[in-house]
């Protein structure tokens, strides 16, 4: 309600029942119930997340989001992350505590060499970051961008969720049918099992040699297949 106003639930039938959760945030499953999504009065524009207004949001360009993925699209399935509630006070906290802690330890003899200051602020900024939703949808738009998915070409061996639109503590985006890759492989054939290690690779160096931009959380609960 707060992210899409009062009259958020004409636009998403969503499953209360969380069927993920991880530190910062929980998945629901939704389905996306208007043809259009004009009432949500987006702030953003050109896929990139905006500082206007006070229910800033992000959403993809309608005419580089394909089909299945526009968020013109009625009736399609949606996965909808939402961050933990109070989440980011109790970080706050902790990071005021380790700013303390490594302040205290500059102090030691010799022990500012190891510039621990230095490594709680950086530690800081990579959180926040993790704790902006928008900055997510960003990152899968650019991912499906670099694996040439944005017209709508869902047949690639790679693919990545499609995000629909985002503020900073919600997240909505396609919803990914598959098989959790450790149980896709278990009672695979040895041939299965090499094409997906071949697909997996290859997406890997793809983003690390060739689009400079790579997947920083490829944990087996993040891959699915299909």
């Amino acid at each position: 309600r707060t992210a899409f106003g009062r009259h958020w639930e004409e636009l998403i039938d969503l499953d209360p029942t969380p069927i993920g959760s991880g530190c910062v945030a929980q998945v629901y499953h939704g389905r996306l119930r208007k043809k259009k999504l004009e009432r949500l009065r987006l702030v953003s524009t050109e896929g990139a997340p905006s500082t206007a207004g006070t229910r800033s949001m992000w959403t993809a360009p309608p005419s580089t989001t394909g089909t299945r993925g526009s968020h013109h699209s009625a009736g399609i399935d949606v996965a909808v992350k939402v961050v933990h509630p109070s989440v980011k006070e109790q970080i706050d906290l902790d990071l005021t505590l380790m700013s303390a802690a490594a302040r205290l330890i500059d102090y030691i003899p010799s022990c500012e060499f190891l510039a621990v200051p230095t490594a709680v602020a950086q530690f800081h900024d990579l959180l926040s970051v993790q704790l902006d939703l928008r900055v997510e949808a960003a990152a899968l738009h650019r991912f499906r961008n670099n694996f040439g998915l944005l017209d709508g070409a869902e047949q690639a061996d790679v693919t990545f969720p499609t995000p629909i639109i985002a503020t900073e503590d919600v997240l909505v985006e396609t919803f990914e049918e598959g098989f959790p890759i450790l149980a896709a492989v278990e009672d695979a054939s040895v041939d299965r099992r090499r094409w997906i290690a071949k697909q997996g690779l290859r997406a890997f160096l793809s983003m690390l040699f060739e689009h400079n931009f790579a997947h920083g959380d490829l944990h087996p609960g993040n891959i699915y297949i299909r």
